[in-house]
């Protein structure tokens, strides 16, 4: 017994047919406008299997979303694109990376910045470990193995 499909956003409810395309009988089948309905393709549709719907569409067949999404970020980064958060507060990292050098702790050096009234991005203020991860982004070799003494 063939799993029942679930119906995806934006789609008519599904059902078994016959593909106009490659002819595949009994398979799930897809309404696909051949006029897009963007530009008034309302009425112009027919049935098509999964694989020639995503085909159609320039869609890798049985691609899930965490694969199109790696994909995505792939090619985004290949043209030089920054991924993650903006950056914010350089200028206190820069200056966490100067007092680590200096043999300051990570504690002493959040204490300051409260003291100085900083708050971090979201607002809280500031702790050992997001100081610690503020001047390993800088320079992670300010942190040498096993601390400052």
């Amino acid at each position: 017994m063939m799993a029942r499909p679930r119906k995806q956003r934006g789609q008519q409810a599904l059902r078994l047919g016959t593909c106009k395309r490659c002819g595949a009988d009994e398979v799930v089948v897809y309404t696909h406008h051949v006029v897009p309905k963007v530009d008034g393709g309302e009425g112009q549709t027919v049935e098509l299997c999964g694989p020639c719907h995503d085909e159609i569409h320039g869609i890798p067949y049985r691609l899930d979303i965490a694969t199109l999404t790696r994909r995505g970020l792939a090619a985004a980064k290949a043209r030089g694109v920054k991924l993650g958060p903006p950056v914010l507060n350089t200028e206190l990292q820069e200056r966490a990376t100067e007092l680590r050098r200096q043999g300051q702790t990570f504690q002493a050096i959040a204490d300051a910045f409260n003291a100085e009234g900083h708050r971090t991005a979201k607002g809280a203020e500031y702790k050992a470990m997001t100081v610690r991860r503020m001047v390993e982004r800088v320079d992670p070799a300010a942190n040498p193995v096993g601390g400052y003494k």
